[in-house]
């Protein structure tokens, strides 16, 4: 019985020390990190300062996000692209929230890019927290179009996962995930459901069934012009040529389209 007490004991005596040794290396690390020297003359995405955050990221996965807060001294005169703002200056928010951003990858943890005040990077943020868990219902919290478009896209073909937008409460929302899911469907009831971007889904929906008649239905001449020339060309039938109403689109259909 003593026998297996002093086991026990020396099992628990070690598994307490492995974790002192191992919180002992992050402090070493932890210092390491304030030691990092930023160059004045930098200004590159991977340069000393983004590296620095980098490392602080690295111990706050492991020990708490209260890490990021660590005050990070820029030499003076010191200029980056990545962090400045309109006036052309780095805040110290900036910093702690691309520590933040950077956490979040590492432990997958969305809830941080929560707490990013600035709307474009807390839209990177889901967007690259997306992109690791091959999720594209994240997508969904992005309000910025043009990086929702680029979410849906990347993780639609990481996790050939079926995005569902009809599930999606906000419209604007709801039409940037459409616009990526029309883009590569056939089904033309989807032009129904989006509402900013009826003609180019329409547009869309033509090419990927070889359809003219699906042309007809865009409301825009520039749009349904277009439809007729990339259909015709893509195809080589000069069957839709003629419905082009701008002259130098048409004769240019006739050209690519033989």
């Amino acid at each position: 019985m003593k026998k297996r007490l002093l086991i026990l004991i020396i099992i628990i005596i070690v598994i307490l020390l492995g974790i002192l040794f191992y919180y002992f290396l992050l402090n070493i690390k932890l210092n390491n990190c304030k030691k990092m020297i930023i160059t004045r003359s930098s200004d590159m995405w991977g340069d000393s300062l983004d590296n620095k955050i980098k490392c602080f990221a690295e111990v706050a996965a492991k020990i708490g996000i209260s890490v990021c807060h660590t005050d990070i001294s820029l030499p003076e005169g010191y200029r980056n692209s990545k962090f400045e703002n309109d006036q052309g200056l780095i805040s110290p928010i900036t910093l702690i929230e691309e520590c933040y951003h950077k956490v979040a990858i590492i432990n997958t943890d969305i809830s941080l890019c929560d707490k990013i005040l600035s709307s474009e990077n807390k839209d990177i943020c889901y967007k690259d927290i997306a992109y690791k868990k091959g999720d594209p219902s994240i997508c969904i919290k992005i309000e910025n179009k043009n990086i929702g478009y680029t979410c849906y896209s990347h993780v639609a073909k990481i996790s050939k996962k079926r995005i569902s937008c009809d599930e999606i409460k906000d419209d604007s929302k709801k039409d940037t995930c459409y616009l990526f899911v029309f883009t590569y469907s056939t089904d033309i009831k989807i032009c129904e459901k989006t509402l900013e971007n009826k003609d180019f889904c329409y547009a869309y929906i033509a090419q990927n069934n070889e359809d003219f008649s699906i042309c007809e239905k865009i409301s825009d001449q520039t749009i349904k012009d277009g439809c007729y020339l990339l259909l015709s060309r893509g195809k080589k039938d000069i069957s839709g040529c003629s419905k082009i109403l701008e002259e130098d689109k048409r004769n240019l259909c006739y050209e690519v389209s033989k």
